[in-house]
């Protein structure tokens, strides 16, 4: 896994019956040389919804981002195809050359860390 240092700053997450939004904001502390894109996806122990997305729908790559920059951005992800039942959320960044996801070096402590992705608080019921 590449380790990218970065600070969480917000994420927010709205359950709407057939769609998950996140908004996702952090501070670029360096210089990327390389695209990153998002993993967000829904799993009750096995995946049953995933979107990848690169930032501003694939309109605002990574290597584009200044040292000190907030980016922010806001993912939406339907669940409408998913059966009823509770289900966990997880979001993760990956390089999308190489698909290599990146470590989580730290994180806040209401969060858990699971294979390179962040496990949300929050529960999705379908």
């Amino acid at each position: 896994m590449t380790p990218i240092r970065r600070r969480w700053v917000d994420l927010v997450v709205i359950v709407i019956c057939v769609c998950v939004t996140i908004l996702m904001t952090w501070p670029l502390a360096l210089r990327l040389d390389s695209h990153f894109a998002g993993q967000d996806n829904v799993d009750d122990g096995a995946l049953v919804a995933q979107k990848d997305v690169m930032p501003h729908d694939w309109a605002y790559p990574t290597t584009w981002w200044e040292v000190g920059e907030v980016v922010s951005d806001e993912i939406a992800l339907s669940v409408e195809c998913v059966p009823p039942g509770v289900y966990r959320l997880g979001v993760g960044i990956y390089n999308s050359e190489t698909g290599e996801r990146t470590a989580i070096v730290s994180r806040p402590s209401h969060l858990l860390a699971d294979e390179g992705r962040l496990i949300l608080p929050e529960e999705v019921v379908r």
